[in-house]
């Protein structure tokens, strides 16, 4: 899990070193089993969600801080899942992920609070609740039964160089 803030007026170049060194932190799990969470203020309201393209308007350091954020989902695998607006009109909160399965409700809550929106992301699963996989018991004769890792591949027709397929004519 990331939680990442990005200045409205921060340049492309230090929202560059600031999504390098996060990448550089997923890639060095070097494990694809892991659900990645990126969330946090980004401040770039340019960005469509819907189509992932940056709309005209604004400097072109800030476009190209949209399209840097757009090269580091892609480079990473990740989904944008907010939708409904988090400041006045505009999303600038998101929350990014690799595991599409992982959210299943996202709303946004006006609050004095804040300038922002409360965002409430509801997840499927719960990492703090995980429960112990059950290993599941078949009937003998059932089709699930069977254990593939004991045949014998090596005498299976077609493996010798012979076609195993026979003529239909």
């Amino acid at each position: 899990v990331v939680v990442l803030y990005r200045p409205p007026n921060a340049t492309a170049s230090s929202f560059s070193s600031l999504l390098s060194f996060t990448s550089a932190c997923i890639k060095s799990v070097d494990d694809d089993s892991y659900d990645i969470i990126v969330m946090g203020d980004f401040n770039l309201p340019a960005i469509d969600w819907e189509t992932n393209l940056v709309k005209s308007g604004g400097s072109s350091d800030f476009i190209q801080s949209c399209n840097i954020l757009l090269k580091f989902n892609s480079d990473n695998f990740l989904n944008q899942y907010v939708s409904c607006p988090t400041r006045g009109n505009n999303v600038l909160d998101l929350f990014l992920t690799n595991n599409s399965r992982l959210v299943s409700n996202v709303k946004s809550t006006t609050t004095s609070m804040s300038d922002h929106n409360i965002i409430d992301i509801m997840l499927a699963w719960n990492p703090l609740c995980a429960e112990k996989s059950k290993v599941p018991t078949f009937d003998e004769n059932s089709f699930r039964s069977l254990d593939f890792s004991k045949t014998d591949l090596d005498h299976l027709p077609g493996r010798d160089g012979h076609s195993a397929l026979i003529p239909l004519l």
